[in-house]
């Protein structure tokens, strides 16, 4: 009857543990960037572009021209439309009322953007 007892007292003590409160730490919600949604960055010696692209179909894109130890910034906002087809794809963006049409491929972290008169492309890489 002791054993008996002490055995009821374990299973009692142990669903009571296993119950009491909520220790769990809250989930943070992080939005996930996919296809060229997110941030992308090309870097040389000569400066650097930055490419924002948003869901809502705005973005913007930052250049930084670095010339004899001087550097210039300039900031653009536009809005895009996109079509893709399995990582590749095509952006049309507006900025300031001129159309500008690049190609791209995005593989991983790697986005090749090619203007619309195939003469020039960057590489750029997700941030």
């Amino acid at each position: 009857m002791k054993y008996l007892s002490m055995l009821l007292m374990m299973v009692a003590l142990s669903v009571c543990m296993v119950s009491c409160g909520d220790d769990d730490d809250p989930v943070e919600q992080i939005e996930e960037e996919t296809g060229i949604i997110g941030t992308w960055i090309h870097t040389d010696n000569g400066g650097s572009m930055t490419y924002r692209f948003n869901k809502n179909g705005t973005g913007s894109r930052t250049l930084v021209l670095v010339e004899n130890g001087n550097s210039m910034t300039k900031t653009e906002n536009f809005k895009y439309t996109q079509s893709e087809n399995d990582g590749a794809g095509t952006i049309r963006a507006n900025i300031d009322s001129a159309i500008f049409t690049w190609t791209y491929t995005l593989t991983g972290d790697v986005l090749m953007l090619r203007d619309d008169l195939g003469t020039g492309y960057w590489v750029l890489s997700r941030q």
